[in-house]
């Protein structure tokens, strides 16, 4: 998460705060779990294979 703050030019608190936000939007875990990960990791596989 440093990495991501450094390169937001925020802090890590900061990058915690927003992930926790996006998470209520999404109605799905970031930073706990691996379910929007795995969301994510599925998506782009299906958009590489159809490319």
């Amino acid at each position: 998460m440093e990495n991501t703050a450094a390169e937001l030019g925020v802090s890590v608190v900061g990058v915690r705060k927003r992930l926790l936000r996006v998470e209520n939007l999404l109605g799905r875990s970031l930073l706990n779990g691996p379910s929007a990960r795995y969301d994510l990791y599925l998506a782009l596989r299906v958009l590489d294979a159809a490319n």
